[in-house]
């Protein structure tokens, strides 16, 4: 805490100043991190994890042979606790990919289809967070009427969030399963540069954030590029 307001009040060894320290509360930490794990830690449908002991996890696909756990960590979201493990392979293959230009492509996006190719073929918007704009305003209202100091508006808080990350779980298996159907048919996908931040600032803002473009794992890098499967 010291060391906090030193820096606020007279800055680093560089002279640039931190922002001014506040208490940091439960609900402000979403993640943290095990940096080690033991080879023997991940059994069944159990872990291991160091000053926690055996936690029982649902595992969603096993750990490929000839990798090894690095580092393990936990992330509490509106809907309970996930794992998350990063695993190590020392043997790395040199990647030569066969590129067939034939089967190259290129993408547009926009907000009345989420896509166009240069072949003519287009992908509607889900347009998710429209869809569920009503019921979020209805619970944001809940949240808003409970009094507080009680348990109520956590229950409504909680009951916000979950329909929150609905709303991003869906987008995001939308984005994962359009970009796998290109990944599918073209060994090349050319899509244009655009300025994502400057879009969403403009009046144009919740429709862009809505269709999430930059968090599709294909789209949208600093620079113009050409990704091949």
């Amino acid at each position: 805490m010291k060391l906090a307001f030193e820096r606020y009040l007279k800055g680093n060894s560089n002279g640039s100043r931190s922002g001014k320290p506040r208490f940091k509360s439960l609900s402000r930490y979403q993640t943290f991190t095990f940096p080690q794990l033991k080879q023997d830690c991940l059994q069944g449908k159990h872990i291991k994890l160091p000053k926690l002991g055996w936690l029982k996890l649902i595992k969603h696909r096993p750990i490929p042979d000839g990798f090894k756990l690095k580092t393990a960590s936990i992330t509490r979201k509106a809907d309970g606790y996930y794992l998350s493990l990063s695993i190590e392979c020392e043997e790395v293959p040199n990647s030569n990919p066969d590129v067939d230009w034939s089967k190259a492509v290129g993408i547009e996006v926009g907000l009345k289809d989420f896509l166009t190719t240069s072949e003519g073929d287009t992908v509607s918007i889900p347009n998710c967070y429209r869809r569920a704009e009503r019921k979020l305003k209805r619970l944001q209202r809940h949240v808003s009427r409970k009094k507080k100091g009680s348990n109520n508006p956590k229950k409504a808080v909680a009951r916000l969030a979950k329909q929150h990350k609905k709303v991003a779980d869906t987008r995001k298996d939308f984005h994962f399963k359009t970009s796998k159907w290109l990944l599918n048919n073209y060994d090349v996908v050319a899509h244009e540069d655009l300025n994502i931040k400057g879009l969403a600032k403009s009046r144009l803002s919740k429709s862009v954030n809505d269709a999430g473009w930059g968090n599709s794992c294909l789209f949208f890098q600093s620079k113009p590029k050409m990704l091949g499967c």
